[in-house]
């Protein structure tokens, strides 16, 4: 018997062959999205004047970032400008987003040459006018690099995680606060379960679950955990399964809270793009610093905790 449904397929393939039709043919073509490109090219003239103007007396500043996307694995590389009105409203816009050429190596002269041809080609800048700018970007070796013709600040918030990053990383904690460890690396655990058990769902407050690179996230966790520590408690005993909280101890979960809490709020203060920032970089620096000296209270785990955030905290020159 023929395969009426495959003779079906073939007939119109045929018909179909050599006609542009595909999706992406036909949306590239559709008056809709012309429209939104005329849009998008008028708005990013008006934005290239205004910072030219800016540029005219030297009030840009901007930001550059660089990651890469966990499916396809490709590098993007984006940049933001601040600048202020005449009637002084801070203003942040980003200026693109774009793939980072695959062929080049993220080195700082091919990072430098992607940004200044992003800058000159796509916005019309001078070139000359790019030494105006002030940088701030996070302390990647490659990134300082490839501003180095230029003025360039370290980022606080940056500085802020690099600090929680070395200061909490698992392979420093074992032999000189290992509860400590072992009450971070339960909560974490902890959360992961109820996330993937379902039982998050049952409980009263949502439990935050902590990020790979944003340790802040670390801050939000043990708050959660904390939050509803008796909840907890009563919920995995009934369904006997305490093991998975017995090894968080509350005295150092409400010593890492609290702790943790001072960083935190620095870190979402110096993120705000609609106010000014620079001015509290003094300020949130000797506040850690000063929140970072020793009590006379702490246990010994929890002095070392203290002196290794002094420590990493007093490394940072740039601050």
């Amino acid at each position: 018997m023929p395969n009426l449904g495959k003779k079906e397929d073939e007939e119109k393939r045929a018909k179909d062959k050599g006609r542009p039709n595909t999706h992406s043919q036909w949306v590239a073509t559709t008056p809709y999205l012309t429209l939104h490109i005329e849009k998008a090219d008028e708005r990013r003239e008006v934005l290239a004047q205004t910072l030219k103007d800016a540029l005219k007396n030297g009030d840009v500043a901007m930001s550059t970032d660089m990651w890469t996307d966990d499916y396809k694995k490709i590098s993007y590389i984006a940049i933001t400008c601040h600048y202020i009105t005449d009637d002084y409203t801070l203003v942040g816009k980003t200026l693109t987003t774009a793939m980072f050429p695959v062929e080049d190596a993220k080195t700082g002269k091919n990072i430098r040459r992607e940004i200044v041809r992003l800058l000159v080609n796509k916005f019309g800048l001078d070139p000359s006018s790019l030494s105006r700018i002030v940088w701030v970007t996070d302390e990647g070796s490659n990134i300082i690099k490839a501003l180095e013709p230029y003025r360039r600040l370290s980022c606080l918030d940056h500085l802020i995680n690099t600090v929680l990053r070395h200061s909490l990383h698992a392979d420093a904690l074992p032999d000189n606060a290992p509860d400590i460890g072992e009450t971070l690396s339960a909560a974490k655990g902890l959360v992961r379960y109820l996330k993937h058990s379902g039982l998050a769902a049952q409980l009263s407050k949502t439990v935050l679950q902590m990020g790979e690179t944003r340790f802040s996230t670390v801050y939000l966790t043990l708050k959660s955990v904390q939050d509803i520590f008796p909840e907890l408690w009563e919920k995995l005993e009934t369904r006997g399964e305490l093991e998975r909280i017995q090894n968080i101890a509350p005295d150092l979960l409400s010593f890492l809270v609290t702790f943790l809490e001072p960083f935190y709020n620095a870190q979402r203060e110096l993120e705000g793009d609609k106010y000014t920032t620079i001015n509290l970089v003094c300020l949130w620096t000797e506040k850690l610093k000063k929140h970072c000296e020793p009590s006379p209270t702490d246990s010994p785990q929890q002095a070392f905790v203290r002196q290794r955030h002094a420590e990493f905290i007093l490394q940072k020159k740039s601050w």
